[in-house]
């Protein structure tokens, strides 16, 4: 039987009370494995201290002091932490809708629904920065622990300075001056919302216009103006995303992944496969699977 990603419920955990912000933080250590698992919050992870690896749809990379991760919903990951030097993170997790409080945070916003796709999922930062991300983090705890007045403004506007710091590092990343009216651009931030937490659904255009009250070409041009593709490839990027972490992660056979990730057909898995990554899933699956990474990770000099 193949392994499948785990499923964690972060709403429920989160508990949140009606009128409060979908957000929250967790200071915690990591000398062990967290398995490979999804969610459906968005995830801002930062090292205070420690190392480690981290794997995010299939694509590795070292965690240590300064190192900040983005996770989309439902982008598959895990940690692997090293008993000789534990990881202490600093773990925030909130609703997608949180990033979408003001037609001014577009810029941002789109930079963001890049990462994981053609940037990268993480930054290290340095020296200055790494005070200043070590002072955000621990004003969000202070705060979220606290009863102060406008608590969650505080710690949303806080979240965000940090957010917008690690958007900063990613390079490259195109200025993007799409600015579409209020209302319809309130509704076509519903619509990236849906898409990223229903990508495994069977999504089209004209259901994501009868559901939102846009019209197709509107929902293709604002995804090409905020996300950089249009619907179908917008769509073909996401899915092939969560594949690439399921080939890499797991044995689970390819049909079953291309099942999984919301393709119809084996054929049209492969295909679109192909085109963006220029081999087969399975050839994909053959040259880039090295069990023994992260294990000589820690075992070497």
């Amino acid at each position: 039987m193949g392994m499948f990603p785990e499923y964690h419920d972060t709403i429920t955990v989160a508990n949140v009370k009606r009128g409060q912000l979908p957000f929250y933080i967790l200071e915690i250590t990591i000398d062990f494995l967290i398995n490979m698992h999804h969610h459906d919050y968005v995830e801002l992870l930062y090292v205070v201290e420690g190392s480690g690896i981290e794997i995010i749809n299939g694509k590795k990379h070292t965690l240590q002091p300064g190192t900040a991760s983005f996770l989309l919903p439902h982008h598959i990951h895990e940690i692997q932490g090293n008993p000789a030097s534990p990881l202490r993170v600093y773990c925030c997790m909130f609703d997608i809708s949180v990033l979408f409080g003001s037609r001014f945070d577009f810029e941002l916003v789109g930079r963001l629904l890049r990462s994981g796709g053609d940037l990268p999922s993480f930054v290290d930062f340095k020296n200055e920065q790494i005070e200043q991300m070590n002072s955000i983090f621990s004003s969000i705890v202070r705060e979220y622990t606290g009863s102060n007045f406008g608590k969650f403004t505080f710690i949303r506007v806080k979240l965000l300075e940090a957010l917008l710091q690690f958007a900063r590092e990613l390079q490259p990343a195109a200025q993007d001056e799409f600015r579409p009216a209020l209302d319809s651009q309130k509704r076509l931030e519903n619509v990236i919302q849906y898409i990223h937490t229903h990508y495994a659904e069977k999504l089209t255009l004209e259901t994501l216009s009868k559901k939102f009250n846009l019209s197709p070409p509107y929902i293709s041009q604002g995804l090409k103006k905020l996300c950089g593709e249009g619907f179908v490839d917008y769509m073909h990027k996401i899915r092939i995303g969560s594949a690439l972490s399921l080939l890499s992660s797991t044995d689970m056979p390819v049909a079953d992944v291309a099942v999984e990730v919301g393709f119809d057909s084996y054929r049209s898995f492969t295909r679109v496969f192909r085109k963006l990554r220029g081999m087969t899933p399975s050839q994909y699956r053959e040259t880039y699977i090295n069990t023994d990474d992260i294990a000589s990770h820690f075992t070497q000099g």
